[in-house]
């Protein structure tokens, strides 16, 4: 029980509104996507072609408060959908690019298979069942994200 306290407690913390205002996108964004790969990044091309960025994120955002609320409220049960718009999300972003550092674009491209990976086996482990690997994996997403974002969010 003290595990998935602390577990619960750290995803907590990665949830703050720094975070939160800032996540990923599903089917609007994949729609919007070819745009989003053919911009020059940098912020000299935004609102415009980073929209598919910002919309994802949004979606990102709502998918993860989903999964945070029903961990917080022990509804390991109603994790389907959003587990699966998580990995969904994910996988749109290949082939984005970052409002920023595009000198990095390898180190952003990175985390983004890092973020499919982890949402795929989020999502795998939720239709297992196991709240302490469903609340462990979660955070293995969450800390993806803020990787992602210490180094590319401004």
């Amino acid at each position: 029980m003290k595990k998935i306290v602390g577990a619960i407690a750290v995803i907590g913390l990665l949830l703050s509104s720094m975070f939160l205002h800032s996540v990923m996108g599903g089917s609007r964004a994949e729609k919007e996507a070819p745009a989003a790969m053919e911009h020059k990044g940098e912020m000299e091309e935004h609102p415009g072609k980073m929209g598919f960025l910002h919309h994802a994120m949004e979606e990102l955002e709502e998918h993860t408060e989903k999964v945070f609320h029903a961990i917080i409220h022990g509804k390991f049960t109603e994790l389907g959908e959003p587990a699966r718009a998580v990995a969904g999300v994910a996988v749109s972003l290949k082939g984005t690019k970052p409002h920023n550092k595009l000198e990095s674009i390898e180190t952003y491209e990175g985390f983004i298979g890092a973020l499919v990976d982890v949402s795929a086996k989020f999502e795998r482990t939720v239709n297992e069942g196991d709240p302490v690997g469903i609340t462990r994996s979660f955070g293995k997403v969450i800390e993806v994200c803020v990787a992602c974002h210490a180094n590319f969010r401004n």
